[in-house]
């Protein structure tokens, strides 16, 4: 159970400074998923939908695997980086014996997945997996460091920083993997060129980070057995939320074909643009919670979620009625006609990724960050095996929507038991009345547009009652403060360049 104790004097937690920095988060966020599916786009005209299957499992395993290789060091820099960032001397330990962790980790992880080929690629029935898992497995250790490096920076709090290096990454993947595509290299050229961007990405990385490399000193052992025992605890919650967040992709490829991959991930590259803004306020809950939590600050962590979750609400559901309204157009014009199979599977992931970015995806590392990452575990583990069993259902019944269906049905349960283990851990709770609310403003939009599409149109329709939504969630949905906050933004903004 939290304590119920606080910490005198004024709050640790400025929410113009928080703002400030979920805005340097959404940076490589924002730009990371809008280059991925740039690419994708074109690597889907380039290299088939069967290509692009090939592709998408390899990144798949590769991430999956690069959760194992880095074992958590990143999540365990972050929190304990955060709560030593006032001891300059205690962060240099733990970045050097991070980093270094990071690197050996990295070639043990490298070697196991290259010993392991074989049998994933006979998993899949996909013989043609065996070279691109060996290129994917010299690339561990890479991305290993470089995701360490970016624990340390965010730990810190040092968001422009940690916006540039993620945002060198993803130029440097799309500015070597398209030029080989282009050029005739299929995929074994597109993931030779994750490979070198990987590289490349952690070289900068490394650069940015020198300024905390500093020679050992002090309790080495007990800096590495802290780090060791919360990063293997996080790697394994991780690891089992990379599975269950995957279970649907793996399934398809299990079950159906590459072509459906390639057709499924059209779908989830959309949805997973919901999770920018969510994604980037957890990024920076988790170092500000684990430094108040150290202070024993709860009340001004709990304030400030409350006004997080509203924000993050009334972004998400204008553009979930955006990808209601105009989604097959979209996957239509940017993938083209052979993909608008995947608009019926976007829409159920759209709907829970709103549902859960409105809800548990801002705080969902509030219990690692008051010491409790076991209990991430347990919960991820539960959504594991209920979401397995439910793609292994329902796919061979409905196919892609089953596929959708199951994963969005898994996805509910976990969050409603996220939600229970918060509730015994800390004194936060979701204001439903207000998201009860907020839901059928949403309901009543999606009603009006169906009526008014009869008369003048989709297209027209859309823009009429997004622009009429918007209003409503400014007046209605938001609070006054919430409002008094963007003002105070916006003015700033526009003072410091001048105009």
């Amino acid at each position: 159970m939290y304590s119920s104790r606080k910490k005198s004097g004024p709050s640790s937690v400025e929410p113009a400074r928080f703002v400030s920095d979920v805005g340097w988060m959404l940076v490589p966020q924002a730009s990371g998923l809008a280059i991925a599916f740039a690419v994708q786009a074109i690597l889907a005209r380039l290299l088939g939908a069967s290509g692009l299957g090939l592709y998408t499992l390899s990144l798949t395993v590769a991430g999956i695997a690069g959760i194992g290789a880095n074992l958590g060091l990143s999540q365990a820099l972050i929190h304990h980086v955060a709560r030593n960032s006032d001891n300059p001397q205690a962060v240099s330990q733990y970045v050097v014996l991070g980093l270094s962790l990071s690197a050996g980790l990295g070639i043990v992880g490298a070697a196991v997945l290259f010993g392991m080929r074989g049998l994933i690629a006979q998993f899949f029935d996909c013989q043609q997996l065996t070279g691109l898992l060996i290129l994917v497995a010299v690339s561990l250790p890479f991305a290993s460091v470089f995701a360490s490096v970016q624990g340390v920076l965010n730990g810190l709090r040092s968001m422009r920083t940690y916006a540039l290096t993620g945002v060198s990454r993803r130029l440097l993947r799309a500015a070597v993997v398209l030029p080989v595509v282009v050029a005739g290299f299929g995929v074994v050229g597109a993931v030779a060129g994750v490979l070198a961007a990987e590289v490349c990405a952690c070289l900068v990385g490394v650069w940015f980070a020198r300024r905390y490399l500093a020679p050992l000193t002090g309790h080495i052992l007990v800096q590495t057995k802290e780090l060791a025992s919360f990063g293997a605890l996080m790697c394994a919650a991780n690891a089992v939320y990379a599975v269950f967040a995957q279970v649907d992709i793996l399934f398809i490829g299990r079950l159906m074909s590459a072509s459906a991959v390639g057709t499924y991930s059209v779908a989830v590259t959309i949805a997973s643009f919901f999770s920018i803004v969510p994604g980037a306020i957890q990024m920076v809950m988790f170092p500000t919670a684990s430094h108040s939590f150290a202070a024993n600050d709860f009340e001004s962590v709990t304030h400030l979620l409350h006004r997080v979750i509203r924000w993050t609400t009334c972004i998400m559901l204008p553009l979930g009625l955006g990808v209601f309204f105009f989604g097959d157009e979209l996957i239509r014009l940017v993938f083209g006609p052979a993909y608008v199979i995947a608009f019926g599977p976007l829409l159920i992931l759209v709907s829970i990724r709103i549902i859960r970015g409105s809800t548990m995806t801002p705080v969902a590392k509030l219990i690692p960050a008051l010491g409790r990452p076991d209990i991430n575990l347990k919960i991820d583990i539960g959504g594991l095996l209920l979401n397995g069993c439910l793609n292994a259902i329902l796919i061979p019944r409905l196919g892609l929507i089953g596929a959708a269906v199951g994963t969005a049905i898994a996805l509910l349960a976990n969050t409603a038991v996220f939600f229970w283990w918060l509730r015994r851990f800390s004194p936060i709770t979701i204001d439903l009345r207000w998201h009860l609310r907020a839901s059928l403003t949403a309901c009543l939009a999606v009603g009006v547009f169906l009526g008014l599409s009869l008369v003048l149109g989709r297209s027209a329709s859309g823009a009429c009652v997004l622009a009429a939504y918007l209003l409503v969630v400014w007046g209605v949905l938001l609070e006054g403060t919430d409002r008094a906050l963007a003002k105070d933004i916006v003015r700033l903004v526009i003072s410091r360049r001048g105009y």
